[in-house]
């Protein structure tokens, strides 16, 4: 899978996407189809390394987790002078959840349950690959317009679940979990969903519920009245300060506002 430095000449390079500490992703075409891609630039220096197969690390959960639906597909891995580049499918219409949410404000619930349903599936297809994601958010979740599918990108702060000590965390603050910022240490399920209930009620409500540190630390909850009171326990649970009192992924797909109807897909 990894290719040598000429690969980049198959490629049309063109605007820029985003950018963030895990990298700079533009758009792109392959040369020989013209077919839409996602090109990934990171710096090869800062990188976390994988010297088992000399990539970055990000690139080996990245093939590792590409059985699991959901989760972007990886098309090419090279180096490129002292970048990596990864080049990833683009879908022509995709807008990342960030976007969505605010053309729309908010979610009603039932879209709200088709959205959360499909990352939580994701999450558990990561969890049984033994790969842990570690920056779920709205900005890194792809929504296709037309069908409502979801594609989990950007696997920069991602580890591997067995090398997880639990005193490194690299997403995003407003999703760190309390015990994080309280003790800078944070297990992996539970950490994953604390983020979950931020996104969850962010699908919901139209924003996070914690923006700062103490806030976090705190956890106190406004829901609207017209919030149905089995999606408000779900994110209270999500949300609890102590990780212990959080439900399993299991829990959550079997909690009682996952079931009451089921996902449209």
């Amino acid at each position: 899978m990894f290719k040598t430095e000429s690969r980049l000449q198959r490629y049309y390079v063109g605007a820029m996407l985003g950018a963030g500490g895990h990298g700079t992703v533009y758009s792109g075409f392959r040369g020989e189809d013209s077919l839409p891609v996602a090109i990934k630039v990171v710096a090869s220096a800062p990188a976390r390394w994988d010297s088992s197969n000399d990539m970055p690390t990000e690139v080996s959960l990245l093939f590792q987790a590409q059985s699991v639906p959901g989760v972007v597909k990886t098309l090419d891995a090279f180096s490129h002078n002292d970048r990596f580049v990864i080049v990833m499918e683009r879908a022509a219409l995709c807008q990342d959840l960030f976007e969505y949410i605010s053309e729309k404000s908010l979610l009603e619930e039932p879209l709200a349950r088709q959205f959360f349903e499909q990352v939580v599936q994701i999450v558990m297809g990561l969890a049984e690959c033994g790969v842990e994601h570690r920056d779920i958010k709205d900005e890194n979740i792809l929504v296709d317009p037309m069908t409502k599918k979801l594609k989990l990108i950007d696997f920069g702060a991602a580890v591997w679940t067995a090398e997880n000590d639990c005193t490194s965390f690299n997403g995003t603050r407003v999703y760190n979990p309390p015990e994080w910022i309280r003790d800078k240490r944070a297990a992996g399920a539970p950490a994953t969903v604390w983020s979950l209930g931020v996104l969850l009620y962010n699908v919901v409500c139209g924003d996070i519920p914690f923006k700062t540190d103490e806030e976090t630390l705190e956890a106190k909850l406004t829901f609207s009245p017209q919030l149905s009171i089995h999606l408000v326990d779900l994110v209270q649970r999500c949300l609890s300060v102590e990780p212990e009192n959080r439900p399993s992924f299991e829990e959550i797909v079997a909690h009682s506002w996952m079931r009451e109807a089921p996902a449209a897909i």
